[in-house]
Protein backbone atom coordinates (compact mmCIF):
# COMPACT_ATOMS: atom_id res chain seq x y z
CA UNK A 1 0.00 0.00 0.00
CA UNK A 2 1.48 3.65 -0.89
CA UNK A 3 0.72 6.57 1.11
CA UNK A 4 1.07 10.45 0.60
CA UNK A 5 -0.25 13.54 2.41
CA UNK A 6 0.28 17.09 1.66
CA UNK A 7 -1.39 20.17 3.36
CA UNK A 8 -1.77 24.38 1.70
CA UNK A 9 1.44 25.75 2.82
CA UNK A 10 -0.80 29.22 3.87
CA UNK A 11 -4.87 27.27 5.21
CA UNK A 12 -7.37 28.99 4.38
CA UNK A 13 -8.87 30.97 7.45
CA UNK A 14 -12.02 30.34 8.82
CA UNK A 15 -14.66 32.47 8.34
CA UNK A 16 -18.08 32.21 8.49
CA UNK A 17 -20.90 31.28 5.72
CA UNK A 18 -23.05 33.84 6.80
CA UNK A 19 -26.51 32.83 5.88
CA UNK A 20 -29.03 34.45 4.43
CA UNK A 21 -32.00 33.19 6.45
CA UNK A 22 -32.64 35.43 9.64
CA UNK A 23 -32.93 32.74 12.52
CA UNK A 24 -33.80 34.08 16.09
CA UNK A 25 -30.72 31.74 17.64
CA UNK A 26 -28.23 33.48 15.70
CA UNK A 27 -27.42 37.38 15.17
CA UNK A 28 -24.83 36.03 12.66
CA UNK A 29 -26.60 37.72 9.17
CA UNK A 30 -24.23 40.18 6.85
CA UNK A 31 -27.24 42.75 7.77
CA UNK A 32 -27.71 42.39 10.98
CA UNK A 33 -27.90 45.93 12.91
CA UNK A 34 -24.40 46.38 14.61
CA UNK A 35 -23.10 43.90 11.81
CA UNK A 36 -20.19 43.95 8.85
CA UNK A 37 -22.46 46.43 6.82
CA UNK A 38 -23.95 48.26 8.96
CA UNK A 39 -20.42 49.37 10.32
CA UNK A 40 -19.65 49.59 7.12
CA UNK A 41 -22.80 52.19 6.09
CA UNK A 42 -21.52 53.88 9.64
CA UNK A 43 -18.15 54.43 8.47
CA UNK A 44 -18.86 56.03 5.31
CA UNK A 45 -21.44 58.52 6.60
CA UNK A 46 -18.36 59.79 9.29
CA UNK A 47 -15.50 59.47 6.28
CA UNK A 48 -17.89 60.75 3.19
CA UNK A 49 -20.90 62.17 4.75
CA UNK A 50 -23.29 59.90 3.65
CA UNK A 51 -25.37 56.90 4.32
CA UNK A 52 -24.28 54.52 1.57
CA UNK A 53 -27.20 52.10 2.18
CA UNK A 54 -25.37 48.85 1.86
CA UNK A 55 -26.98 47.07 4.97
CA UNK A 56 -30.88 48.16 3.65
CA UNK A 57 -29.82 46.71 -0.01
CA UNK A 58 -28.16 43.48 1.54
CA UNK A 59 -31.74 43.13 3.96
CA UNK A 60 -34.12 43.69 1.10
CA UNK A 61 -32.26 41.69 -1.49
CA UNK A 62 -30.36 38.54 0.22
CA UNK A 63 -33.09 37.83 2.90
CA UNK A 64 -33.49 33.52 1.92
CA UNK A 65 -35.88 31.14 3.47
CA UNK A 66 -33.91 28.00 2.54
CA UNK A 67 -31.86 27.28 6.01
CA UNK A 68 -28.71 26.33 3.99
CA UNK A 69 -28.51 29.40 1.66
CA UNK A 70 -25.67 31.92 2.77
CA UNK A 71 -22.38 32.52 1.40
CA UNK A 72 -19.89 29.73 1.74
CA UNK A 73 -18.86 30.57 -1.47
CA UNK A 74 -17.79 33.84 -1.16
CA UNK A 75 -16.01 32.99 1.98
CA UNK A 76 -13.70 30.22 0.73
CA UNK A 77 -12.81 32.17 -2.42
CA UNK A 78 -11.69 34.74 0.26
CA UNK A 79 -10.48 32.64 2.69
CA UNK A 80 -8.10 31.36 -0.06
CA UNK A 81 -6.80 34.43 -1.70
CA UNK A 82 -6.73 37.28 0.56
CA UNK A 83 -5.14 37.63 4.08
CA UNK A 84 -6.68 37.21 7.27
CA UNK A 85 -8.30 40.21 9.02
CA UNK A 86 -6.09 41.22 12.08
CA UNK A 87 -7.47 39.06 15.15
CA UNK A 88 -8.20 42.34 17.36
CA UNK A 89 -10.04 44.00 14.70
CA UNK A 90 -9.61 47.89 13.89
CA UNK A 91 -10.99 50.70 14.49
CA UNK A 92 -11.52 53.82 12.00
CA UNK A 93 -12.80 57.00 12.00
CA UNK A 94 -14.48 56.26 15.26
CA UNK A 95 -16.14 53.01 14.00
CA UNK A 96 -15.16 49.67 15.34
CA UNK A 97 -14.83 46.52 13.18
CA UNK A 98 -14.00 43.16 14.98
CA UNK A 99 -12.61 40.65 13.29
CA UNK A 100 -15.58 38.74 12.42
CA UNK A 101 -16.78 41.85 10.92
CA UNK A 102 -13.91 42.63 8.70
CA UNK A 103 -14.23 39.10 7.20
CA UNK A 104 -18.00 39.81 6.74
CA UNK A 105 -16.88 42.43 4.18
CA UNK A 106 -14.28 40.73 2.33
CA UNK A 107 -16.65 37.98 2.25
CA UNK A 108 -18.98 40.74 0.78
CA UNK A 109 -16.99 41.92 -1.89
CA UNK A 110 -16.16 37.91 -2.96
CA UNK A 111 -19.90 37.04 -3.39
CA UNK A 112 -19.56 36.68 -7.11
CA UNK A 113 -16.09 34.66 -7.28
CA UNK A 114 -13.92 34.87 -10.39
CA UNK A 115 -13.32 31.22 -11.40
CA UNK A 116 -10.34 29.91 -12.45
CA UNK A 117 -11.98 26.02 -13.55
CA UNK A 118 -15.01 24.50 -12.23
CA UNK A 119 -14.97 20.91 -12.65
CA UNK A 120 -18.28 18.58 -12.41
CA UNK A 121 -21.94 19.99 -12.11
CA UNK A 122 -24.30 21.06 -9.28
CA UNK A 123 -26.46 17.77 -9.03
CA UNK A 124 -30.24 18.62 -7.92
CA UNK A 125 -31.23 14.81 -8.47
CA UNK A 126 -30.10 11.18 -7.84
CA UNK A 127 -29.34 8.45 -10.61
CA UNK A 128 -33.18 7.03 -11.05
CA UNK A 129 -34.16 4.60 -9.33
CA UNK A 130 -31.24 4.23 -7.02
CA UNK A 131 -31.40 7.52 -4.51
CA UNK A 132 -27.72 7.88 -4.51
CA UNK A 133 -26.41 11.14 -6.15
CA UNK A 134 -25.58 11.21 -9.96
CA UNK A 135 -21.70 10.53 -10.49
CA UNK A 136 -21.19 14.54 -12.09
CA UNK A 137 -17.71 15.08 -10.65
CA UNK A 138 -15.26 11.89 -11.46
CA UNK A 139 -12.87 11.03 -8.55
CA UNK A 140 -9.87 11.23 -11.01
CA UNK A 141 -10.89 14.99 -11.32
CA UNK A 142 -10.76 14.81 -7.68
CA UNK A 143 -7.94 12.68 -6.98
CA UNK A 144 -5.38 15.16 -9.75
CA UNK A 145 -6.92 18.53 -7.92
CA UNK A 146 -6.12 17.84 -4.83
CA UNK A 147 -2.15 16.39 -6.26
CA UNK A 148 -2.24 20.02 -8.41
CA UNK A 149 -2.90 22.29 -6.02
CA UNK A 150 -2.11 20.67 -2.65
CA UNK A 151 0.42 18.56 -3.06
CA UNK A 152 1.83 20.75 -6.14
CA UNK A 153 1.89 24.45 -5.26
CA UNK A 154 0.82 24.00 -1.40
CA UNK A 155 -2.28 25.82 -2.58
CA UNK A 156 -6.05 25.57 -2.12
CA UNK A 157 -9.37 24.81 -4.22
CA UNK A 158 -12.72 24.74 -3.43
CA UNK A 159 -14.89 21.56 -3.40
CA UNK A 160 -19.31 21.09 -2.63
CA UNK A 161 -18.98 18.62 -0.38
CA UNK A 162 -23.14 18.41 -0.56
CA UNK A 163 -24.06 15.57 -3.42
CA UNK A 164 -27.60 16.53 -3.09
CA UNK A 165 -29.71 19.85 -3.64
CA UNK A 166 -28.11 21.83 -1.22
CA UNK A 167 -24.04 23.16 -2.17
CA UNK A 168 -22.04 23.75 1.06
CA UNK A 169 -19.03 24.84 -0.54
CA UNK A 170 -15.48 24.53 1.72
CA UNK A 171 -11.74 25.47 0.93
CA UNK A 172 -9.45 22.34 1.04
CA UNK A 173 -6.60 22.40 3.41
CA UNK A 174 -5.28 19.23 2.87
CA UNK A 175 -5.24 15.34 2.47
CA UNK A 176 -3.79 12.15 3.19
CA UNK A 177 -4.31 9.46 0.67
CA UNK A 178 -3.28 5.52 0.68
CA UNK A 179 -3.71 3.27 -2.86
CA UNK A 180 -3.96 -0.21 -3.28
CA UNK A 181 -3.89 -2.56 -6.15
CA UNK A 182 -7.25 -3.92 -7.46
CA UNK A 183 -7.59 -7.47 -9.32
CA UNK A 184 -8.81 -6.13 -11.94
CA UNK A 185 -5.61 -3.73 -12.58
CA UNK A 186 -7.74 -0.90 -11.26
CA UNK A 187 -6.43 1.06 -8.17
CA UNK A 188 -8.29 1.36 -5.30
CA UNK A 189 -8.14 4.70 -3.88
CA UNK A 190 -8.51 5.82 0.04
CA UNK A 191 -8.44 9.65 0.67
CA UNK A 192 -9.04 11.68 4.03
CA UNK A 193 -9.57 15.29 2.65
CA UNK A 194 -9.03 18.19 5.27
CA UNK A 195 -11.45 21.30 5.00
CA UNK A 196 -11.86 24.63 7.00
CA UNK A 197 -14.83 24.75 8.75
CA UNK A 198 -16.55 28.03 8.60
CA UNK A 199 -16.65 29.16 12.43
CA UNK A 200 -17.04 32.35 13.51
CA UNK A 201 -14.81 33.93 16.45
CA UNK A 202 -12.03 32.02 14.95
CA UNK A 203 -8.46 33.42 14.54
CA UNK A 204 -5.40 31.97 12.85
CA UNK A 205 -5.05 27.96 13.39
CA UNK A 206 -7.19 26.04 15.23
CA UNK A 207 -7.18 22.36 14.99
CA UNK A 208 -11.04 22.35 15.94
CA UNK A 209 -11.51 24.56 12.81
CA UNK A 210 -10.75 21.62 10.37
CA UNK A 211 -13.16 19.06 9.93
CA UNK A 212 -12.69 15.54 7.57
CA UNK A 213 -14.13 13.72 5.22
CA UNK A 214 -13.33 10.39 3.55
CA UNK A 215 -13.74 9.43 0.10
CA UNK A 216 -13.03 5.93 -2.00
CA UNK A 217 -12.96 5.42 -5.64
CA UNK A 218 -11.22 3.18 -8.03
CA UNK A 219 -8.83 4.76 -10.91
CA UNK A 220 -7.55 3.27 -14.08
CA UNK A 221 -6.16 4.49 -16.88
CA UNK A 222 -7.75 5.15 -20.79
CA UNK A 223 -8.07 3.45 -23.22
CA UNK A 224 -6.03 5.48 -25.20
CA UNK A 225 -3.23 5.77 -22.60
CA UNK A 226 -3.90 10.00 -21.63
CA UNK A 227 -5.35 10.12 -18.63
CA UNK A 228 -7.24 8.47 -16.32
CA UNK A 229 -10.94 7.73 -14.87
CA UNK A 230 -13.01 6.85 -12.06
CA UNK A 231 -15.48 5.40 -9.93
CA UNK A 232 -16.72 6.38 -6.75
CA UNK A 233 -17.06 3.66 -4.29
CA UNK A 234 -18.22 5.82 -1.09
CA UNK A 235 -21.59 6.67 -0.87
CA UNK A 236 -20.48 10.07 0.04
CA UNK A 237 -18.58 11.62 -2.58
CA UNK A 238 -18.50 15.57 -3.55
CA UNK A 239 -20.51 17.67 -6.28
CA UNK A 240 -18.50 19.86 -7.74
CA UNK A 241 -15.09 21.20 -7.02
CA UNK A 242 -13.98 25.28 -8.29
CA UNK A 243 -10.89 27.71 -7.91
CA UNK A 244 -10.90 31.13 -8.07
CA UNK A 245 -8.36 33.86 -8.93
CA UNK A 246 -10.09 36.88 -7.74
CA UNK A 247 -13.71 38.60 -7.70
CA UNK A 248 -15.80 40.14 -10.02
CA UNK A 249 -18.89 42.95 -9.60
CA UNK A 250 -21.21 41.24 -10.87
CA UNK A 251 -22.13 38.11 -13.31
CA UNK A 252 -24.94 40.12 -15.07
CA UNK A 253 -27.34 39.24 -12.01
CA UNK A 254 -27.53 41.74 -8.82
CA UNK A 255 -25.49 39.19 -6.31
CA UNK A 256 -23.31 41.56 -5.13
CA UNK A 257 -24.00 44.43 -3.18
CA UNK A 258 -23.88 47.29 -5.21
CA UNK A 259 -23.10 49.78 -2.37
CA UNK A 260 -20.24 48.27 -1.32
CA UNK A 261 -17.26 49.82 -2.43
CA UNK A 262 -14.13 47.21 -2.63
CA UNK A 263 -11.83 50.01 -2.32
CA UNK A 264 -13.20 51.46 1.06
CA UNK A 265 -13.09 47.97 2.28
CA UNK A 266 -9.86 47.96 1.51
CA UNK A 267 -9.05 51.55 2.62
CA UNK A 268 -10.36 49.72 6.64
CA UNK A 269 -8.76 46.83 6.26
CA UNK A 270 -5.39 48.64 5.39
CA UNK A 271 -4.49 45.98 2.76
CA UNK A 272 -5.83 45.08 -0.42
CA UNK A 273 -8.15 41.90 -1.34
CA UNK A 274 -7.63 41.79 -5.03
Amino acid sequence: MAQSEAYSSSYPWSGYWWPQKQDPTTTWNLYDDGGPLALYDQYVQATRGYNPGAQQWQAQHKANDASWAGHCQAWAAASILTREPPRDGVTKAGVTFGQDALEGLITSVYEVPSIAGFWGQRNDTSAPGTGIPRDDFDPAWMDYLLRYYVQEHGSSFVMDTDPGSPVWNFPVAGFERSTSKNGDGSVRVKTDVWFRKPSAGVAGYDPNSFFRKTYEYDLWNTADGTGSTGRWVSADRPDFAWAADGHKASDGQTRRNPHLDPKIVEEILGYGIG
